[in-house]
């Protein structure tokens, strides 16, 4: 039960910092405007290009930019940089989880923390063949956009 608590209130941050993967590099990739979206909030802030529309029970995330300005190669780091992110989360999670000289409720926040982490992963990069909505957003979609981006007959 505290585990589900802790996920539910977890999930926001761990879908921020999943965008965050993403928005960092096309930020540093494009001149354009680059947002954050968790949820569907209409309220949100701006300064200069960039932009964070966000709900605190937010369910499903996205980074928005113009990809149109990126090569190939440009999105594909646009779109590794979600899983980098997470992958990172999961592993300074497990790492405080296995951390003997830990106390055990901080032990047990790093397994809640890595679970958060590994579940975005999960269903943000495992390929699914329906376009359907998760609890956490669209299953697969951070591979869908790598398989578009490298299916699609625009060259580097």
């Amino acid at each position: 039960m505290i585990g589900w608590v802790g996920l539910q209130i977890l999930q926001p941050i761990v879908l921020l910092w999943h965008e965050l993967g993403h928005w960092i590099p096309a930020a540093l990739l494009t001149r354009g405007p680059v947002g954050i979206e968790l949820g569907e909030s209409p309220r949100g802030f701006a300064w200069g290009r960039f932009s964070l529309r966000a709900t605190p029970t937010a369910r499903t995330a996205r980074t928005s930019y113009d990809p149109g300005a990126l090569g190939r190669w440009g999105r594909t780091i646009v779109a590794i940089g979600g899983p980098m992110a997470t992958t990172l989360g999961a592993w300074l999670g497990g790492s405080l989880a296995l951390d003997p000289s830990q106390a055990l409720w901080l032990r047990f926040s790093g397994v809640v923390v890595a679970w958060a982490h590994i579940r975005v992963l999960l269903f943000t990069c495992l390929p699914t063949r329906g376009q359907g909505e998760s609890q956490i957003g669209a299953r697969g979609a951070d591979w869908r956009d790598l398989h578009r981006i490298w299916a699609s007959k625009r060259g580097p």
